[in-house]
């Protein structure tokens, strides 16, 4: 690709991080987009500091049951 042009490259079934980019882009000129964008990664903090708190209580090895 030329030099500009916002590339993102992603493994087969794992898409999110190129919606992700792609939903920046277009919340430059879409407010909606941008409140809905701060909205996911304001619930993935909270779904990952969840998954944080339980790792230091369990240790790495009780996600290996799941």
């Amino acid at each position: 690709m030329p030099r500009g042009v916002p590339v993102a490259t992603v493994a087969i079934n794992n898409s999110t991080n190129a919606a992700l980019l792609a939903i920046r882009m277009l919340g430059i000129s879409d407010t909606d987009l941008v409140s809905r964008m701060s909205q996911y990664q304001e619930d993935m903090r909270e779904e990952n500091m969840v998954k944080g708190e339980k790792l230091e209580r369990q240790g790495w090895e009780s996600y290996l049951n799941q």
